[in-house]
This record gives C-alpha cells, sequence and structure tokens, in this order.
C-alpha cells in the first residue's frame, strides 16, 4: 500500500469534537499525518463551560490553556469552531461575558466559527462577526422536531454557512438523496446514542437548562437521574449486551454506509469526543479517516508515545510548528 493511499477520503473534511479537551492527541495526529506526506483536512470543535454552551458536559480549563490551544490550531490553519448549542436562550442570556470574550478571541483570528442552534444568538453573532462561519447545531434540528424534513434543511441554507444533519438522517439514504447542495452539509458519523432515540430532546433540554442555569447541581442530578432511567448507551454495561446481539444499534457508522454518504457527494463528516477518552476518540478519528494498515499503525504509535502521559507532557511533545522526530 502506497502512504498516498492511506487517505479513506481524499477530499473529505473532518470536523473534530475536543477542543480545550483532547487537543494534544487531534494536533499530534495531524502533525503526524502531514509529516508522513497524509494530506488529511481537519477542523476542530468544543468549547469551555458558558450559557451559550449545550449538547456535551465539558469541564473548565485555564485561560493559558485555552490561548495555548488557540495559537497552536492557528499555526496549523486548522480552523476552530464554538460549539454555542444552546437553544434555551433569551435576550438577557446574550450579554453573558463568558460567552463573549471566548467568542471575540476566536472570531478574531481568521477561518473560525460557530454551531448554533438559536435563531436569537445566530443573528447576534452574524451582527457583530458579519465574517464569521455559521453552523446549524444538530440541536436546533432536534429542538424544533424537524427531523427528515427536506424542505427545513434547505431553508437552513438561508441563514447557515453549513449545516448539520441530526444523527438519525445521516443514516436515512431517503433524506441523504434529496438534498442539494451536499458540500454544505456535515454528517455526525460516530454518536453513541441509539438510532431514532425516544429521549434525544428531553435529554438536550436538560443540558441546555443546565448551562443556561450557570451549572446548576439540581439539574445536574435531573440529568444523572435521566441518563439511569432512560438512556441507552453502549458505554453502559448494562446495556452492552443489547448492543452486541444486535437488538440496539448505536449512530455509529459501518464503513459501508460513510462510503454511501461519500459516493453521494458529502464531504463534510464530523466525529463527535468531548465526552470520550482520548483513547476512545483516536480510534474512531484513525479508523474512519485513514485505511488500513495505516489506520492501525498510526493509533498505536501514537497511543504509545501519549496515551499514558500526563496533559502537561502531552503539551511538551507539541510545542513548536512540527513534531521533533529526534525526540520521538
Amino acid at each position: 500500500m502506497n502512504i498516498g493511499d492511506s487517505l479513506r477520503f481524499k477530499d473529505a473534511v473532518w470536523n473534530i469534537s475536543g477542543l480545550f479537551v483532547h487537543d494534544a492527541v487531534i494536533l499530534f495526529f495531524y502533525d503526524t499525518c502531514k509529516a508522513c506526506g497524509i494530506d488529511i483536512k481537519l477542523m476542530v470543535h468544543g468549547n469551555i463551560p458558558c450559557k451559550w454552551n449545550s449538547g456535551r458536559i465539558i469541564r473548565s480549563v485555564e485561560p493559558e490553556y485555552q490561548e495555548w490551544c488557540l495559537s497552536e490550531y492557528e499555526k496549523r490553519n486548522i480552523p476552530v469552531l464554538l460549539t454555542f448549542s444552546n437553544y434555551l436562550l433569551a435576550e438577557e442570556d446574550l450579554e453573558d461575558n463568558l460567552s463573549n470574550n471566548i467568542l471575540k478571541r476566536v472570531a478574531g483570528r481568521p477561518g473560525n466559527g460557530a454551531i448554533v442552534a438559536s435563531d436569537l444568538l445566530s443573528s447576534y453573532i452574524r451582527e457583530k462577526y458579519p465574517d464569521i462561519t455559521l453552523y446549524s447545531s444538530i440541536l436546533k434540528i432536534v429542538s424544533e422536531n424537524k427531523k427528515a424534513d427536506v424542505g427545513y434543511y434547505h431553508g437552513l441554507l438561508d441563514t447557515f454557512d453549513r449545516v448539520v444533519l441530526h444523527p438519525d438522517d445521516g443514516l436515512n439514504a431517503s433524506v441523504l438523496e434529496k438534498l442539494e447542495h451536499r458540500e454544505r452539509f456535515e454528517i455526525l458519523v460516530n454518536e453513541n446514542c441509539v438510532r431514532n432515540c425516544p429521549f434525544r430532546k428531553e435529554h438536550c433540554d436538560i443540558v441546555s437548562s443546565y448551562y443556561k442555569n450557570r451549572r446548576s447541581s439540581e439539574i445536574m442530578d435531573e440529568l444523572i437521574t435521566f441518563k439511569l432511567n432512560k438512556c441507552r448507551s453502549v458505554q453502559s454495561p448494562k446495556e452492552l449486551k443489547a448492543f452486541l446481539n444486535g437488538e440496539i444499534r448505536t449512530c455509529n457508522f459501518s464503513k459501508e454506509e460513510l462510503a454511501g454518504c461519500y459516493d453521494m457527494g458529502y464531504r463534510y463528516f464530523k466525529v463527535q469526543g468531548r465526552s470520550l477518552s482520548t483513547a476512545s476518540l483516536l480510534y474512531d478519528l484513525t479508523d474512519y479517516t485513514l485505511n488500513e494498515p495505516a489506520s492501525r499503525t498510526v493509533y498505536k504509535m501514537i497511543m504509545d508515545r501519549i496515551g499514558s502521559k500526563s496533559k502537561e507532557e502531552n503539551r511538551s511533545l507539541l510545542l513548536g510548528e512540527n513534531i521533533n522526530w529526534e525526540e520521538l
């Protein structure tokens, strides 16, 4: 196998979850590919805990670490997208200092953007930063109950630069075949939620409320109860048998399902990972983007190198423009 054949899809663009969480491994993966002549195209998304965020529960990080991340991505021309996917926002929430400050820092760097679920917030961001790239969030489709509505998707293109499909719609051939301007849609390929989950909106409502109410401990308790009683995930040991025997399936794409989307003309794909371990994110990242044996070889090399190291040790490997191959 020639190294030039390592990429699974040569002109695909991969939007990776993990900003301010899995930065070391994302940067190391990117640098490794580039150093080996594998011309992979990446973006990265995520956020700090703030009122405008939703989707995943994330942890706080120091401002110095935030700045280091933004600078390292900028050096590599990797666009950064902030997840502002809270759809429960009111006018007064637009004044949130933490959200505005991180937006200002990210919008000040060229090529960056935001993933938004609230029309109120998307109008606010567009007015303040007219050149920023705006994505329509999965949570917008969920909150408005517009799954499988092709006309609705086409209407979103009037407001947003790119639209992220509902996870079930990325697996729905009848929807994919009807969508036009496919270069403006993005497909999530590795969500661990159950296909056609009946509790998705309830889950999203709780998380959005949690951030809107400044990470309320009462709402966190509600979320924990929800997950215990209603959430079926492959990450739950008690549900593993049901996944293994095929009783239920996750929204993780098979290789055939992913190839089918690519053959239809879709080029933008999203890999979630903020709530995953570093090892799990790296596995999905290499498995979906690279062919064998490159995917297995790159995964093992990176995990052997940084898998057991601390965040500070990981960062020290990545300072500067490129990997220090003499150190390796």
